[in-house]
C-alpha cells in the first residue's frame, strides 16, 4: 500500500501535470545552448544523438525492471495502467529539484551528452503524453509508436519503450 503523503508526488492534478511542459523545455534549451556556445561539431552531434540514444536506454530499463519489478514503484506504475487518463508523474517540484541536484554537482556548463539526454526526456514526455490525451489517427506518423504504447497496457510484459521501439527489438520484448 502507497503511503497518502507518498502519492502525492505522483498522482497529479492536471496543472502539476502539464506544468513539466513549462519547465523542462526551457531548461533543455538552456542546456543546448550552452553545449553548443562554442560551435557544433561532429563531435558534438555524435554526443548528442549518443545522449537522446542514452535517454532510450534509459527509459526502457527504468520501465521494464523499475517501475514493472521494483516493489514500491511498480505500485505507482499500476496506478497509471489502471487508470491511463490520469495524471501520474513525477511532481514538478522533483523535476526541479533534479535538475538544480545535477546543476549543483556538475557545474553549469553542459555537455552534447546531457543535453541530447535531456531533449530525450522532453521527447518522450510530449509523446506519452500524446499517446494516452490526443486523437492519432491511423495516417498519423506516429500511429505505430502509440499502437506499440498501447499493446504495453493490454499486456504489460512486452513494449516497454514509448519513445522507440529499438530496445524492446535488442532486449526480445516487442510485440
Amino acid at each position: 500500500m502507497i503511503p497518502a503523503r507518498f502519492l502525492g508526488w505522483f498522482r497529479l492534478t492536471m496543472p502539476e501535470y502539464f506544468a513539466d511542459f513549462l519547465i523542462t523545455p526551457p531548461i533543455t534549451a538552456i542546456m543546448v545552448y550552452l553545449s553548443v556556445r562554442h560551435g557544433v561539431t561532429l563531435e558534438w552531434i555524435a554526443e548528442f544523438a549518443s545522449g537522446i540514444l542514452a535517454w532510450t536506454l534509459y527509459e526502457y530499463v527504468t520501465h521494464r525492471w523499475l517501475l514493472h519489478r521494483a516493489i514500491l514503484f511498480r505500485e505507482l506504475h499500476a496506478l497509471h495502467h489502471d487508470n491511463q487518463r490520469d495524471y501520474i508523474a513525477l511532481h514538478p517540484a522533483a523535476t526541479i529539484a533534479l535538475y538544480a541536484a545535477l546543476w549543483l554537482t556538475f557545474g553549469t556548463h553542459s555537455t552534447a551528452t546531457a543535453s541530447g539526454f535531456s531533449v530525450g526526456y522532453v521527447i518522450y514526455s510530449a509523446l506519452h503524453t500524446a499517446f494516452h490525451y490526443a486523437r492519432i489517427g491511423s495516417s498519423n506518423p506516429l500511429f505505430l509508436l502509440k499502437r506499440h504504447h498501447a499493446l504495453h497496457h493490454a499486456f504489460d510484459d512486452v513494449n516497454f519503450g514509448v519513445s522507440t521501439t529499438l530496445w524492446d527489438w535488442v532486449f526480445g520484448t516487442k510485440r
